[in-house]
């Protein structure tokens, strides 16, 4: 992922955060995405976390694993 250019996204399970997800998937962006709950999609070039932003300390992990890859 390091050469590839890198989008977060929250709330990506549905309504507008679901878009943008397709919207940079398709102009080659790796994407990386969380929500409180399970997504009904999966792309390559998609990685989902399941997290509450509210909760420091598993965006810091997510944050940690991101940046691992």
């Amino acid at each position: 992922m390091s050469n590839s250019k890198i989008m977060l996204i929250t709330g990506t399970r549905k309504g507008i955060g679901r878009y943008l997800v397709e919207y940079y998937v398709d102009k080659g962006f790796q994407v990386i995405g969380c929500s409180r709950n399970a997504v009904d999609y999966a792309f390559d070039n998609y990685q989902h976390f399941f997290l509450d932003v509210a909760d420091e300390s598993k965006v810091k992990a997510m944050f940690a694993e991101v940046r691992k890859k």
